[in-house]
């Protein structure tokens, strides 16, 4: 999903982790490119092949992105 601009706010819902490394785990892995998988399946119904592919967007730049700390209470 690509990050909402900032012109056409209220943002969609952020992504929420449950550490600041899993955060920068993942804008480091989306910054390569959009996945996609392609799946096969046999006459049983099991997984027969898969097909992992990542397109490049050269325009996903990982300095246009930010880790914003939140703590949420519960009542």
């Amino acid at each position: 999903m690509e990050p909402t601009p900032p012109d056409l706010y209220p943002a969609q819902e952020p992504r929420l982790f449950d550490s600041e490394r899993a955060a920068k785990i993942f804008i480091s892995t989306w910054v390569q490119g959009k996945v996609t998988a392609y799946r096969s399946y046999d006459h049983y119904g099991g997984c027969d092949e898969e097909d992992i592919t990542v397109i490049p967007t050269p325009h996903r730049d990982k300095r246009d992105m930010e880790v914003v700390p939140i703590e949420i209470r519960f009542p």
